[in-house]
């Protein structure tokens, strides 16, 4: 039986790793002509971004804007 702080060890990595490629996805939907909330509804219906809502995907994007990790 896995103990509760390997297991939440375990879900904060998979959030991790779908929080680095949050940007890369939405850059690749950008260059293809996607405006802000299409770019938002395919990701969300991507299979790694299921779990996040609407709110969190838009505000992980709103945040790394503001960081200058994003440059338009």
């Amino acid at each position: 039986m896995k103990s509760f702080k390997s297991i939440r060890e375990q879900r904060n990595n998979d959030m991790e790793s779908v929080q680095e490629g949050v940007m890369d996805d939405y850059k690749a939907m950008k260059a293809k002509g996607k405006s802000d909330a299409a770019a938002i509804e395919v990701m969300l219906a991507m299979p790694k971004y299921r779990k996040m809502s609407r709110d969190q995907l838009a505000k992980k994007i709103g945040d790394e804007k503001r960081k200058g990790i994003f440059k338009r």
